[in-house]
């Protein structure tokens, strides 16, 4: 058992409660944001010397429930200042983001941090598609295809084309290329039963469990286990 850290840098000082998203930046006041950030860094920091294994950062837009619309800014930040915890990035939002990108960063963080990167591959709630005009409908297939671009861009050593139904690249050669091998440990969630499918054929952590209540939290666990067997692990 794994023991995270986690919290989404909220922005607390809002007044007005209960906003549509989303969320009126005007509310917003520098000093304070830039005050919180440097808390928020500091306590991520201060969790590795409590014993935690994990120190996690996740992805949010246009609200102050979460002030990491980049979470990999931060997940630097820890590598760097951290010696022995895992960075676990739950995580970039694959569907929304260019994929290529997520590999470049992601292999950044697992190299500055000497291979203790946790990547997660999240699929996002729709607020997040509103946020950057992507059809909720295309999520799940959009992050099965970036899934597997993702774990090309780090596994192949040579450069190599990509024409996928979602994505399309003429020749891909990421540098650096990540400290772990083939590639970083993955998480990604196991809620449903299609990303529980996902999860198990990439052998990934299943990070995120709808647990809400002890009937739903069995059969979650039941199909991941379930799919797991059929991958054969």
């Amino acid at each position: 058992m794994y023991f995270s850290y986690t919290h989404h840098m909220p922005y607390t000082d809002i007044q007005e409660a209960g906003q549509d998203w989303p969320v009126a930046n005007k509310q917003f006041d520098a000093q304070k944001g830039t005050e919180m950030m440097r808390a928020y860094i500091e306590d991520k920091v201060y969790a590795e010397q409590t014993g935690f294994d994990w120190i996690g950062c996740n992805e949010h837009h246009m609200s102050p429930y979460g002030l990491m619309p980049n979470p990999n800014l931060v997940g630097a930040i820890l590598a760097s200042r951290t010696k022995s915890a895992g960075i676990l990035q739950s995580g970039n939002i694959i569907p929304i983001v260019n994929p290529i990108r997520v590999a470049e960063e992601y292999a950044m963080i697992d190299v500055i941090s000497g291979g203790r990167l946790v990547a997660g591959f999240m699929r996002g709630i729709p607020h997040e598609f509103v946020a950057y005009y992507r059809p909720p409908s295309e999520s799940y297939a959009r992050m099965a295809e970036a899934v597997e671009l993702i774990k090309k861009c780090w596994s192949e050593p040579e450069p190599f084309g990509w024409e996928g139904e979602f994505y399309q690249y003429r020749a891909v050669s990421i540098w650096p290329r990540p400290v772990q091998k083939p590639f970083p440990t993955m998480l990604m969630s196991a809620s449903s039963e299609p990303s529980a499918r996902l999860c198990a054929k990439h052998r990934g952590i299943a990070g995120i469990l709808a647990l809400t209540d002890m009937d739903n939290g069995r059969k979650v666990i039941k199909n991941f286990k379930t799919y797991a067997r059929e991958y054969g692990w």
